[in-house]
């Protein structure tokens, strides 16, 4: 793994000339002016990807910045609100791509994952739920509702995985095991996972997923449970995530305020004879990919 290093002319310089870069792709809100400065004079063509900005950057208030923005040969933002964004600053050669995220989400989940045999009696049912990335607002929430239904089986994924948290989370649990647990009771209610680098894998069990932070961190990530097509839920504080918006605009996803919401909804999709989801979201991600990938080619060619 390599770092940029600090915004500087001379190493920016000496980074790109160790590296012996042809192009340089940026993602999201990466704006390194000094960086930018150093790719233009050496020639070295450069893009960014996967932008998203729900108001102009501070840097976009400046005209030399701008100027050095407008340098890059492809400028791929990830919806249309950006563009109007951009378009507003400047900025505007901006193609609006599907989320890029997309590309990594569908890659895990055409991956074979076979869950530990220790587990596979708990496996064997339906796993109502699937919360992924909760925080102790999204678990206030989530625990009431988990007791309240014995009959049903969760897996939660805290985005803290500190032994302390943990074990705070299973005494308010009636019956949960841990992930790492060696003697295991596959009679119990919750798995809690312990560990990381799993919970992308573990979404495709879920027959509703909750992704965590929108009470008060911001939200996780919503593309790693969508791409299974199951409903999506997360709490109010997602007005900064533009996929999120998409979700709900397309009866995928649905934002709750209260445990009392969280239970009715819960229940409401549970009952729904319609367990799948019909979404085309993503479906361009591929293509668009393949266009960037062109892009770059071309301008180093």
């Amino acid at each position: 793994k390599v770092y940029l290093p600090i915004d500087k002319q001379k190493k920016a310089r000496e980074f790109f000339q160790t590296l012996g870069v042809d192009a340089v792709v940026f993602v999201k809100y990466e704006y390194w002016l000094r960086h930018l400065q150093v790719l233009k004079e050496m020639k070295i063509p450069f893009a960014f990807v996967n932008v998203v900005s729900q108001k102009p950057p501070f840097l976009f208030r400046f005209h030399a910045a701008r100027s050095l923005i407008n340098n890059a040969f492809g400028f791929y933002c990830a919806d249309e609100k950006t563009k109007t964004v951009m378009s507003k600053t400047g900025i505007d050669k901006c193609i609006i791509t599907d989320d890029l995220r997309f590309a990594r989400a569908m890659k895990v989940k055409q991956e074979d994952f076979l869950e530990p045999k220790k587990f596979k009696s708990f496996f064997d049912h339906k796993i109502s739920l699937v919360a992924g990335s909760t925080w102790e607002e999204d678990e206030k929430i989530l625990i009431p509702l988990i007791n309240a239904s014995k009959k049903q089986k969760f897996i939660i994924a805290p985005h803290k995985t500190t032994a302390e948290h943990i074990t705070r989370l299973e005494k308010k649990l009636q019956s949960a095991m841990r992930w790492s647990d060696e003697n295991i009771d596959n009679n119990a209610q919750v798995l809690i996972i312990d560990t990381i680098g799993v919970l992308k894998y573990l979404y495709r069990y879920g027959q509703v997923a909750y992704v965590g932070g929108a009470f008060k961190t911001g939200l996780h990530n919503v593309i790693e449970p969508a791409v299974y097509n199951i409903p999506v839920i997360f709490g109010p504080d997602y007005a900064k995530d533009p996929m999120a918006k998409k979700l709900l605009e397309n009866r995928h996803a649905y934002s709750i305020e209260n445990d009392e919401a969280l239970k009715d909804l819960f229940q409401e999709l549970l009952s729904s004879k319609k367990k799948k989801v019909d979404s085309n979201l993503g479906q361009n991600v591929l293509k668009d990919l393949e266009r960037i990938k062109s892009d770059i080619l071309r301008e180093i060619h």
